[in-house]
């Protein structure tokens, strides 16, 4: 699972896999990654723990949803997710 500092250029480039589906994940934000499959679709996700549940959020299909859209999503997402946490 590579994980590299994403920016447009990077999404916009990000090579699908031969077979199956590839994560690259954002080392911004951390859960954050672009899912490439083999057909070249790309979407965003977002994984999170929540009361020691692994969870996952599909944020939205690029290019409809940007990186920078993405990112706040995530950041918005990973607050909700903290907010419950300590409930």
């Amino acid at each position: 699972m590579p994980t590299l500092k994403l920016t447009h250029h990077a999404v916009e480039n990000a090579a699908p896999p031969e077979k199956g589906r590839l994560e690259y994940w954002d080392n911004l934000v951390p859960g954050l990654a672009l899912r490439v499959t083999d057909k070249r679709a790309k979407s965003w996700i977002l994984m999170y723990r929540l009361h020691g549940k692994q969870g996952r959020l599909t944020i939205g299909s690029y290019p409809a949803y940007s990186l920078a859209d993405a990112r706040d999503e995530a950041r918005e997402a990973l607050v909700k997710a903290h907010y419950l946490l300590h409930q």
